[in-house]
């Protein structure tokens, strides 16, 4: 995944082969420590993809299970929150807000790609998008905006969200 910076560390996902099952892939929490220059992995029994730092100096990130639910998590060392999705709900990305301090996420399930936000207080979301059947990419959010790239015209483009007023 795309590389996160927060807490003097560099986060990451990368893909690894089991070292059991030739067949099965892994993916895994990866950091470098800027400040003492060395790069470690997390150990996880889900697969972990989207490492997001907030202000709180916890991280978030999204884990898949074996069993084909989704989550985003809060807190690695000492989970703090979870929000598990429905089985038909893909999550193909994660960014905080550092305005709005939430967290919002790109979604995929049989009505198309859409956007949403995470309740404050981990009960659910919101769909701040109607969900489309266009492809939709990098999602990042800074400064009470998200920002991702679409193809809704037919084009790759860049598109901003004001999270304030919606458009």
């Amino acid at each position: 995944s795309r590389p996160a910076i927060g807490y003097g560390r560099v986060f990451w996902t990368e893909y690894r082969n089991s070292q059991v099952w030739q067949e099965r892939v892994n993916s895994q929490l990866c950091f470098y420590d800027l400040a003492h220059k060395r790069k470690y992995s997390v150990a996880s029994p889900h697969q972990v993809f989207f490492a997001t730092p907030t202000d709180d100096e916890r991280l978030c990130y999204v884990t898949w299970s074996y069993d084909g639910h989704f989550a985003i998590r809060h807190g690695f060392e000492k989970e703090l929150h979870s929000y598990e999705f429905a089985p038909d709900i893909e999550i193909r990305g994660l960014a905080w807000d550092d305005t709005t301090r939430r967290l919002y996420f790109m979604a995929v399930d049989q009505r198309g790609c859409w956007i949403g936000a995470l309740n404050r207080d981990w009960s659910g979301y919101e769909e701040l998008t109607e969900p489309r059947f266009i492809t939709m990419s990098d999602l990042r959010a800074k400064g009470g905006t998200l920002y991702f790239g679409s193809i809704v015209s037919g084009k790759d483009e860049a598109h901003a969200l004001d999270l304030a007023t919606r458009t």
